[in-house]
């Protein structure tokens, strides 16, 4: 059965195979185009055999991270974030770069494994706290040219 490839308006996402195995999304920030996303992700992970439950895990991943882009980073729906995705013989990695407002301190010491759920006061940050349960390793940081740079890891085992 053939698999048909998703209509894509270019405004929306553009997609670049950078070879083989990775792949770079620009995405328009707003949510139609994170569903074009996931829809584009799941045709690259059928046609290079990645099943669940790690697709599962990637993919609730990779919306959770592209929707606190879209809600959080005060970028105007005009401009664009990337995600590469990475296949390696071991592992699959997720790169997220936005041009957003920087996470504030206490976002960032959610995305440490080592941190605990957080203060009972806290009403939000549901979504780091979900990704940070799902990946096996995870990096944060701010570039030098104001970026910001999440790196995200799922072990294949």
């Amino acid at each position: 059965m053939l698999m048909s490839k998703p209509v894509l308006n270019e405004t929306e996402i553009k997609v670049s195979e950078l070879s083989e195995l990775n792949v770079k999304y620009n995405v328009s920030v707003n949510i139609n185009a994170v569903k074009q996303l996931l829809e584009t992700v799941d045709s690259f992970f059928a046609q290079k055999l990645i099943h669940s439950p790690l697709k599962t895990k990637i993919r609730a991943v990779l919306y959770e991270a592209a929707i606190n882009v879209v809600q959080h980073s005060g970028m105007s729906s005009t401009r664009k974030f990337t995600i590469d995705i990475c296949l390696n013989t071991d592992s699959v990695q997720l790169i997220i770069c936005s041009g957003g407002k920087r996470f504030d301190s206490e976002k960032e010491a959610l995305l440490s494994k080592s941190t605990s759920i957080g203060p009972p006061y806290m009403k939000r940050g549901y979504g780091l706290k979900s990704i940070v349960a799902l990946v096996d390793s995870l990096k944060y940081k701010r570039t030098r040219n104001g970026m910001n740079e999440l790196v995200l890891t799922f072990n294949k085992d």
